[in-house]
């Protein structure tokens, strides 16, 4: 919420995140076009997964370890969030190199 500078629509992380474009707005955010192209509309299961995937790239280029990494899978299908949230975490630390606090 702080780096979109707006109020997500849930109070649930899983259900902000599931379909990878929040996660997506947030890498552009902290550095812009790093993701350029991803699916926004008629989010069926493959298309959340394949933003999810486009999501991970982005980290991976932005240089979020791999040790930080979790599967599509594990956050679609809700297999394991403390995965995701150390990504997130890892992504924040790595913000702060692209000006980004």
């Amino acid at each position: 919420e702080q780096v979109l500078g707006e109020k997500l629509p849930s109070d649930e992380l899983w259900t902000n995140l599931k379909n990878g474009i929040v996660l997506i707005r947030v890498l552009n955010a902290i550095k812009a076009d790093t993701v350029p192209k991803y699916n926004k509309t008629r989010l069926v299961p493959l298309l959340e997964m394949d933003n999810i995937h486009l999501y991970l790239k982005g980290c991976w280029s932005l240089g979020v370890s791999s040790d930080c990494m979790f599967t599509s899978t594990e956050l679609h299908k809700r297999q394991d969030m403390s995965k995701v949230t150390r990504n997130i975490e890892a992504l924040s630390q790595i913000a702060t190199n692209f000006g980004c606090t």
